[in-house]
């Protein structure tokens, strides 16, 4: 009788403690500079960072995070992580862009916080830049048309 009550407070006792814990998961907002940003350290900058763009992909501008890459797919979509690129790419559901290519891939606990972030907005800190891609235009044929100097001669004469 004893081994069946057991048997039964821990069942009991388990199922309660991984419904509070994820209750309490669902209720804690995820924290960019805590939960996320360091995924990105530790899993994506060496590839896609300041030194290396692979795919012409970063993960540390927010620019560069809601355009997406190579792939032609926006990355995060703020509200929609199924609809989100990135999230794909480290549920390896993407052929060919499986994330990241070379040691562990993400936990199901690392990919449900990306999942979270995304659905709380992808929000991100102001050193990550605006939404808006940033291009400095500084071909010729976008700057201003400038009179040059009229061309002087020897003497000094035109």
């Amino acid at each position: 009788m004893k081994t069946i009550f057991r048997k039964v407070l821990t069942v009991f006792l388990t199922a309660s403690a991984s419904h509070f814990g994820s209750a309490l998961a669902n209720e804690t907002s995820v924290d960019f500079a805590r939960d996320i940003e360091p995924l990105f350290q530790e899993h994506c900058l060496d590839c896609h960072g300041l030194d290396k763009s692979k795919g012409e992909f970063r993960v540390d501008q927010l620019a560069s995070l809601l355009r997406g890459g190579d792939s032609g797919e926006l990355a995060v979509v703020p509200g929609d992580p199924a609809g989100s690129f990135l999230v794909k790419a480290i549920r390896h559901e993407e052929p060919d862009y499986e994330m990241p290519p070379k040691g562990d891939p993400l936990s199901d606990a690392e990919i449900a916080s990306i999942e979270r972030w995304i659905t709380e907005g992808a929000k991100t800190p102001k050193h990550y830049g605006s939404a808006e891609e940033e291009q400095e235009l500084t071909h010729w044929s976008f700057l201003p048309v400038v009179k040059p100097a009229a061309a002087r001669g020897i003497d000094g004469l035109v």
